[in-house]
This record gives C-alpha cells, sequence and structure tokens, in this order.
C-alpha cells in the first residue's frame, strides 16, 4: 500500500471458496496473495489457473507447507516468487522467512528470523539444542506482543524470561523444530500434537510429511485416535486431480519408509478435507473411523478362520473381521500378536505360531499356512526376492518379532533375499535355556543352507548382535561372511562389588523360593536360578531383599514375570559367552538417544573384528533404531559396499 498498489480484501466466507477467490484475482487482476497452504491447494486444483491469473508474489502461513505443494505451485505458477513464512499471533504475525525453491527435501523449512527477531531452538531446560535435533521453537525480539489481555497467569507460562539476553521476554510457541544442514528452521508439528503409540512417542507431523511425499496425495492430516486397544493412528488425504488413491496401497508405502508403530492403521482418503473458518484442516470435522467404509466384507470360511476371527476381534476390540481383513492394517502389533497367539493356542489352534502370524497379516492367509501343515523354519521369515545378490540375514532383539525390522526389509528385499529369525524367547523352544553357542549354531544351519554362492550378510539388533557374531564365527570356513551390523549392542552392567553377605544370600533364597511356590513358572524360575552365576543371583537376591516381592502373572508371552524370565536367560547366555576376535568387516551403530539404564554400555567391536566404521543414530533410541528412517539409509549403504576379497 505504501507503494501505491490496490489492497483487495475478500468478503467474510470467501476464502473458502476457491471459485469465488479466482473471480477475484481475475476481476481485480491482483499479481499479490497471501493464503494458507490449504487455500493454495484448492487455488491450484482449479483447470487453467496457470492462462487465467498473472500471479508474481505469493506469501503462504499459517499451518506446515507440504513438499509437493510447494513443488506443484512454483512449476505450474512459472516466474512466481513463493515465501513461506511463520509467525504466530503473539509475535505480531510473521517472524521467520523462506524463499521457496523446489530442493527435493521432504520439509520445506520455515526459513530464518526476520529483521530485529531471534529465534531459538531449545529443550525443557532452556538449552539450546544441536543442529538437526527437534526442540520447541522461542521467538524473541521487537515483534513480541506484551502478553495476554487480563490473563496474568497464562502470559506467564508462555513469555518467559529470555536466558541470553538482559532482561528480555521469549515466546514459546509451543512449535517443534530443528536447524537443518543449511541454518534453515524446519517445522516438524505441534508439541500438543505429539502422541504415544505403544509408549513410544510420534510426531504427527513427521508422519504426515511422509505420507504427503506419496505421489497423487493432495492434503493430508493424521490423528491418534483412541481404541480399546489403545491409542491408534489414523490418516486422511485427498487426491490429486485425475489420482486415484487407495488406502491399503498407501500403508504399504509408508511401511518402506517408517517404522510400524508410525504407520497409520488405517487410511481414509476423502474427497477433500474438511476445512474450519480460517481455511485450515478442521480436525474435529474429520469423519470417525467407525464411520468409515473399509471395503467390502467376506465372513470367515471354515473353523479356523472363524476361531482365528473371534479371537482378533476379542484382542483388537473392533465388531467384526473379516477374512481378507489383515491384523496390523486393523491396529494390530507384535505385543498384541502374542495375546493372539496365546489365546489361540489355549483354544486349541495347535499350528498358531508367531512366526506364521508376522508373516501371514491376512486371516485367510494365516488360515491357509495353519491347515497346509508346519513351517520348515518355525524360527524364520523369509522375504521373496527378484534380486539375486548376497542373502540378509537379521537377528533381532530379546522377545522381539520381525515386524522391527520390516521397514528395512521391505527396502532392501528388491535387491536380495532378506531372512529375518524370530527371537528365541517368542518360540516353542523358549524354555529350552541353550548356550549362545548353541543357538547360534541352529542359526548358522538354516544360513548355510540358504547361501547357495556360499556368502552371506548378517545384521544383529541389540542381543541378536551377540547372537550374529557367534553365528559369524561357526561360519568360518562354511560360509562367507562379507558384511557383519551390529546395532546398539549394549554390553551387561558390570557386577557390583560383593555386598551380600552368606547370610543375606540364604536369607533372601528362602524369600524367594517362598515366593516362587506360588508362581506358576515355578519348575522354570528354579531350573534358571540353578544355572545362574553368583553375579548374577545378586542382583536377584537384593530385589526380593529389597521389595519382599516377585511377579507372578504367569507364563504369557506378554506377562511381567515371562519378559523377566526371558532377560534373566538371556544374561546367562551372555555372561557365560567369550567373544574373541574373528577375522570379519563389522559396521556398528549406537542409538543416539541415551539408554534408560546407562551403566550398559555400547560394546567396543575393535576388539574383536575388523571394525569397518561406527555410526551414531542422533534421533533413535534402543527399541526404535532398527527402523529409524537415518539408520535405514545408512545400512543400505554399508551393504552395498561388500568386502573387497583377497
Amino acid at each position: 500500500m505504501s507503494e501505491g498498489i490496490r489492497l483487495v480484501v475478500a468478503g467474510p466466507g470467501d476464502h473458502r471458496d476457491p471459485d469465488t477467490i479466482i473471480a477475484l484475482i481475475r476481476e481485480h487482476q491482483i499479481t499479490t496473495l497471501n493464503f494458507v497452504p490449504a487455500m493454495l491447494q484448492a487455488l491450484l486444483a482449479h483447470e487453467g489457473i496457470e492462462a487465467e491469473t498473472r500471479l508474481r508474489h505469493m506469501m503462504v502461513g499459517g499451518e506446515a507447507m507440504p513438499a509437493a505443494l510447494q513443488s506443484e505451485a512454483l512449476r505450474r505458477l512459472q516466474g512466481l516468487s513463493l515465501q513461506n513464512l511463520y509467525g504466530p499471533t503473539e509475535t505480531t504475525i510473521h517472524v521467520t522467512q523462506w524463499t521457496c525453491h523446489d530442493d527435493g527435501r521432504t520439509l520445506v523449512p520455515i526459513g530464518r528470523p526476520v529483521s530485529e527477531t531471534n529465534a531459538y531452538v531449545l529443550d525443557d531446560s532452556l538449552n539450546r539444542v544441536p543442529q538437526g535435533v527437534p526442540g520447541e521453537l522461542y521467538i524473541g525480539g521487537a515483534l513480541l506482543g506484551r502478553g495476554y489481555l487480563n490473563r496474568p497467569d497464562l502470559t506467564a507460562d508462555r513469555f518467559v524470561a529470555d536466558p541470553f539476553g538482559q532482561g528480555d521476554r521469549l515466546y514459546r510457541t509451543g512449535d517443534l523444530v530443528r536447524w537443518n544442514n543449511e541454518g534453515q528452521l524446519e517445522y516438524l508439528g505441534r508439541l500438543d500434537h505429539q502422541v504415544k503409540i505403544r509408549g513410544l512417542r510420534i510426531e504427527l507431523g513427521e508422519v504426515e510429511a511422509r505420507l504427503q511425499a506419496q505421489e497423487g496425495v493432495r492434503e493430508v492430516v493424521v490423528v491418534a485416535v483412541d481404541g480399546p486397544v489403545g491409542a491408534r493412528l489414523v490418516g486422511y488425504v485427498s487426491a490429486h486431480s485425475g489420482y486415484f488413491l487407495e488406502g491399503s496401497a498407501l500403508r504399504e508405502q509408508l511401511g518402506q519408509l517408517l517404522p510400524d508403530y508410525m504407520v497409520p492403521s488405517q487410511i481414509v482418503v476423502l474427497e477433500n478435507l474438511p476445512l474450519n473458518t480460517n481455511g485450515k484442516v478442521d480436525r474435529k470435522a474429520l469423519p470417525t473411523p467407525d464411520n468409515i467404509d473399509t471395503g467390502i466384507y467376506e465372513p470367515p470360511v471354515g473353523d479356523v478362520e472363524t476361531a482365528l476371527a473371534v479371537i482378533w476381534a476379542e484382542v483388537l476390540g473392533v465388531a467384526r473381521v473379516g477374512r481378507n481383513d489383515n491384523f496390523f492394517a486393523l491396529g494390530g502389533h507384535s505385543l498384541l500378536a502374542l495375546k493372539v497367539v496365546q489365546r489361540g493356542l489355549q483354544g486349541g489352534l495347535k499350528n498358531l505360531s508367531l512366526t506364521k502370524l508376522m508373516k501371514y497379516g491376512q486371516l485367510a492367509e494365516l488360515a491357509m499356512a495353519m491347515t497346509g501343515g508346519k513351517d520348515a523354519a518355525p524360527e524364520l521369515i523369509s522375504i521373496p526376492s527378484l534380486g539375486q545378490g548376497t542373502p540378509l540375514f537379521c537377528f533381532p532383539a530379546l522377545n522381539a518379532s520381525a515386524q522391527e525390522y520390516r521397514p528395512l526389509m521391505n527396502k532392501v528385499c528388491g535387491d536380495r533375499p532378506v531372512h529375518t529369525f524370530i527371537s528365541h524367547g517368542l518360540t516353542e523352544q523358549r524354555w529350552d535355556m541353550p548356550s549362545l553357542t548353541d543357538l547360534a549354531a541352529r542359526y548358522a544351519a538354516h544360513i548355510e543352507r540358504l547361501s547357495p554362492d556360499g556368502v552371506c550378510a548378517l545384521l544383529g539388533w541389540s542381543m541378536g548382535g551377540e547372537l550374529a557374531f557367534e553365528t559369524a564365527r561357526q561360519l568360518q570356513g562354511k560360509v562367507d561372511v562379507e558384511f557383519l551390523g551390529l546395532v546398539d549392542v549394549k554390553a551387561l552392567p558390570t557386577p557390583l562389588p560383593d555386598t551380600l553377605s552368606a547370610t543375606d544370600r540364604e536369607g533372601a533364597a528362602k524369600i524367594l523360593d517362598t515366593l516362587l511356590d506360588r508362581s506358576a513358572m515355578a519348575s522354570q524360575w528354579r531350573a534358571l536360578l540353578a544355572n545362574l552365576s553368583q553375579s548374577l543371583l545378586d542382583p536377584i537376591y537384593e530385589k526380593v531383599l529389597k521389595e519382599s516381592a516377585w511377579p507372578l502373572d504367569g507364563p504369557d508371552l506378554g506377562s511381567e514375570e515371562y519378559l523377566a524370565w526371558a532377560y534373566v536367560d538371556a544374561a546367562r547366555m551372555v555372561t557365560a559367552y567369550q567373544h574373541g576376535y574373528i577375522p570379519v568387516p563389522i559396521h556398528s551403530w549406537i542409538a543416539g538417544v541415551a539408554p534408560e539404564n546407562p551403566d550398559r554400555l555400547s560394546r567396543n567391536w575393535a576388539e574383536h573384528g575388523q571394525l569397518v566404521g561406527e555410526w551414531r543414530i542422533e534421533n533413535a533410541d534402543h527399541m526404535g533404531i532398527v527402523s529409524d528412517a537415518e539408520f535405514i539409509e545408512s545400512a543400505i549403504t554399508a551393504l552395498s559396499k561388500p568386502r573387497k576379497k583377497g
């Protein structure tokens, strides 16, 4: 306006009608627009918009801009200067700015602070976080508002003292961001949009960004929905003109990019996402999953399908299960799979196993696998591949299934056969108490059979890393191990100094024996305790003396008592094992997020083999590292550079 340019203000509600906006643009020959991304999306959906307008400048803000939207706008509106702006009302609007260009990123930056503005990315203690690490965005400077009218409590909560200034204040935005490699801020979502699924923290914005990047997707929103089995993710999308989207296909694509707990259990395709009065997506107006038609229902056929459908419905808390339904698409996960197997075995489904459920997620396929005979290798899952490369064998963590490796396996299986072992603690042989050497021998036999060219690659995570190392040792002279990847393998804590007297141990043993008299696992516990070294017995005795308690919820695979037994059994195997040295190239990865038990340190693999490299995955924790996108990319790169022979 200071330049004498005419200002055109749309009427109330016009911003929700793309046809009205386009008519205004044509009538007044508008060259500059200020939009929210959802309205830019609607504008581009209008056929012929390129020829009907002479837009030169566009400012977009108010919500995250998808990378696909940035790319389409720059491609179709030639010569357009597109600015992605960020700024809450409390900072008198825009405080960061990014001049858009299509750089191939999945996240469009919100840029750097404008003049007389400070931006900090801080942790919960108001400390700066390193580049690439998510934190809350704090804004300070001349544009900062004074507070909320007649709300001193809210003002004190959101406007805080600037720890880096001289009596200045900062505004807590509640937005999760990070600095990228170019020093630009990337918006990751609202902190109040963080959810926990199965105990794992998920940023909904990250899932939305991955879904938005899929071909044909125009609009995206992902929400957490509470249900009988806990919270689950549901995605809502709309399609670009000329594209047909299918929710199941989108789920499969996301499964190759994200860990299973981050893949929405359902993706709903809508003609358009509902908008509120501000032109932003109205999450409250989204249809609930219960009101959505997910496809043609086909009832179970036969006794096995019917029995499985009843169990699935009970465990998943759904009204009905059809023969074409997929356990994981209905919200199932590894822990619920354990419950299904346990109930099935108790109900007489003798051929049901965790391996089969993980391999055959569809009800009809699972029933067919159960009635078609027992698998030749009940602890092994293989993914078909057209590739002829070196086969990869994955060793899971303690009590982990193949599901955690699924994103990596899906990425790799086009180039090579991929196999993964089910954790010994989840198989029918879990009570056998083998040595680590004996267990690895079973795996080595499978690998010899499935490596026709005499070459293999091994990848082990956590406890699986110990088994992968010993398996590699046993394969020496039989199969060439050209790659050994070890992922966040932690050594057991160093035993504490001897603090228990003989009297203490005798008293603890009596208390424990009395407690075990009430356990359905008494015989298994006593057999295990009889095979433990004193260094492993003492922590158990200390716990009993301190608490006079023991988990007594039985031998079910997901019970607290069984998980405790399995952990102690694994500790027995690892403490009795001597690693030694093998001439095998070792690649090591370490989770950057500190473990819950800081006494458990990563092993120094340089002492045990030819350490090729060690990588730290900063934003991954121990349980999430193998499905982390950064780890998967790093592992694939390492796998593509096999050892040079000779």
